[in-house]
């Protein structure tokens, strides 16, 4: 089964985006924060993740935080999609370096998110 790991800390933004992904057919893990995310994937595989979208402007850990803490200890992120509607400014060669593969700008369709999450998918082995 495809799995995508939701990192967003706004209910109205996770919320739908989880429903859309689950009819059609990914097994959805949702968490906050990049906090949380980051006690999850020290505990669990991160490669059991065909994706993940990542917020960049959360309360407890924003999502570049989260990718330089992930690799500060050497924990490889899933394939991830950075989901902002800050990306101005953004410094796109550092985020790549962390693992980002794509940029999509919130608001963004659900159906343009899971194209690229699946293509993501594709681009893993599992």
């Amino acid at each position: 089964m495809k799995k995508i790991l939701i990192v967003e800390d706004k209910a109205m933004v996770y919320q739908p985006l989880a429903r859309y992904f689950k009819k059609k057919n990914w097994e959805v893990k949702i968490v906050e924060d990049g906090k949380m995310a980051l006690e999850l994937l020290a505990k669990e595989n991160p490669i059991k993740f065909n994706c993940m979208l990542l917020d960049l402007r959360m309360n407890q850990m924003d999502g570049d935080e989260l990718l330089k803490e992930l690799k500060l200890k050497k924990i490889t992120p899933p394939r991830t999609i950075l989901l902002s509607a800050y990306t101005d400014g953004l410094n796109m060669a550092e985020l790549k370096s962390l693992g980002v593969i794509e940029i999509l700008e919130k608001p963004c369709n659900p159906v343009i998110i899971e194209e690229t999450a699946e293509k993501l998918r594709k681009m893993t082995s599992i």
